[in-house]
């Protein structure tokens, strides 16, 4: 065998072990992370976003309450053994979910964060520690307030913990005004 041949069975031999790795790779992440992204469009003509990923869904929207507003709401759909710790938990040792718009001359969240159902309030015996949590189908929703009339487009950011797998999930998201109406236009995982 010449030395050439041996070259172009340890070329070929690395691609095929490549090959199978990049395979075994990506295989994993559809398994381990079958998520997607999507835009709607609800009944009532208000756009919002969705993302689905295994343990839990998120969709973000912009609602109108004609007395008091607009409002930025997240709902989660979270599978049975999975939790997520409130922003009205006085625990210091989950990560607590955050819903915020970005620094902006524009609008701001304002008020509460309102849980529907409220959060559970549960004994947690590992940190000897009661915490509040949001289990099953829920919606967090707050307050948008305007600081001029004019609006433009804005930007945010929404951060939990999903437990018990310890994941950190990190969200930002864009609103612009269509058609005299605010409306989520991008919700993008960042990690």
């Amino acid at each position: 065998m010449n030395i050439l041949n041996v070259l172009a069975m340890i070329r070929t031999r690395n691609l095929i072990l490549c090959l199978c790795f990049l395979s075994m790779i990506l295989g994993c992440q559809d398994q381990m992370h079958q998520a997607k992204a999507a835009d709607e469009e609800t009944t009532n003509g208000l756009y919002h976003n969705t993302y689905e990923d295994l343990g839990y869904s998120l969709s973000l929207q912009v609602t109108n309450d004609q007395k008091a507003g607009d409002f930025l709401e997240a709902k989660f759909r979270l599978s049975d053994d999975h939790y997520i710790a409130s922003s009205h938990s006085e625990d210091s040792t989950y990560g607590h979910f955050s819903m915020e718009v970005l620094h902006n001359d524009y609008a701001l969240l304002h008020g509460p964060k309102i849980e529907d159902p409220p959060s559970k309030v549960e004994y947690d015996s590992k940190i000897k520690q009661e915490v509040r949590l949001l289990k099953g189908e829920v919606s967090i929703r707050q307050s948008l307030k305007y600081l001029q009339e004019k609006k433009g487009p804005l930007s945010g950011e929404i951060w939990f913990v999903l437990e018990p797998r310890c994941s950190v999930e990190k969200f930002r998201y864009e609103l612009r005004e269509i058609e005299g109406q605010t409306k989520v236009v991008a919700l993008i995982k960042e990690n």
